[in-house]
């Protein structure tokens, strides 16, 4: 019998093309299989799409990561890792976040690194996170959840919990010293996972103030300029705006698209 890490099952290209995409840089090893040839190979985990999961009774829930149309390479990720490293039910599970012109993120379960991503923007960190924590209620709903995020940039952690203010789902979140967190060489995501491990402060009013700095003005002009690849220029009164909490960065990228 054929050993791998995992085995992918499914009949659809394109979300073969997506799940090898995502091994690979996962630098897990995987065998590309029919449903017929998954019983002739162990695996510690089948990625499989839907249509073909009734042909697969022999596999247990387990160890399976199914895939359907709106595939996600993060949320996929986070389940086919969990798998991997044998975590099915942690007591607590933490995503770190070190807010900055990069966001690094990390998905912890029982102080383990899981997975960790690397965004541009708040906004994408907000999203990133719902959707760790809508899998977490889904997959994982017995395990208690904490945002721990860095206060190293009073700006980009501010515009980070004002994004997250405006998630459906209340959060359990902690403000964390992030000092003797970043090291020359190290990742964001490095940082992000020492965050993780520290217990913070719940935030209070003041944290979703910013004042009306000019750095905190060039800041937002860099960060969008970044965003959009130079294709969007901010305005010193969008900026201020911004810094008010009257405006949305999403709102001036998309009032720059149109």
């Amino acid at each position: 019998m054929t050993i791998s890490d995992v085995g992918v099952i499914t009949e659809d290209p394109k979300a073969l093309y997506y799940i090898v995409r995502l091994l690979k840089r996962l630098k897990v090893h995987f065998l590309v299989l029919s449903p017929d040839e998954a019983d002739l190979v162990l695996a510690k985990v089948f990625i499989c799409t839907i249509d073909v999961v009734p042909r697969l009774n022999h596999i247990g829930p387990d160890h399976l990561v199914l895939i359907d149309s709106s595939f996600n390479a993060d949320i996929t990720a986070t389940e086919l890792l969990l798998k991997l490293f044998d975590i099915t039910e942690p007591y607590e599970v933490t995503i770190g976040v070190d807010p900055g012109i990069r966001f690094g993120m990390v998905f912890v379960a029982d102080k383990k690194k899981i997975y960790g991503v690397t965004c541009s923007s708040p906004f994408q960190a907000a999203s990133i996170t719902e959707k760790w924590c809508a899998f977490v209620s889904s997959h994982l709903p017995e395990s208690s959840i904490v945002v721990r995020i860095g206060t190293g940039s009073k700006l980009y952690f501010t515009l980070f919990l004002r994004a997250l203010r405006r998630l459906t789902e209340p959060l359990a979140i902690e403000l964390v010293d992030e000092r003797n967190t970043t090291h020359p060489g190290e990742s964001d995501q490095s940082s992000a996972f020492l965050i993780a491990l520290r217990t913070g402060r719940p935030p209070v009013d003041d944290d979703y103030y910013l004042e009306q700095k000019n750095g905190f003005i060039r800041s937002l002009e860099h960060l969008i300029d970044g965003i959009t690849e130079g294709a969007v220029k901010l305005t010193r009164a969008d900026a201020k705006a911004i810094l008010a909490g009257t405006l949305d960065i999403e709102d001036v990228l998309n009032n720059g698209n149109q």
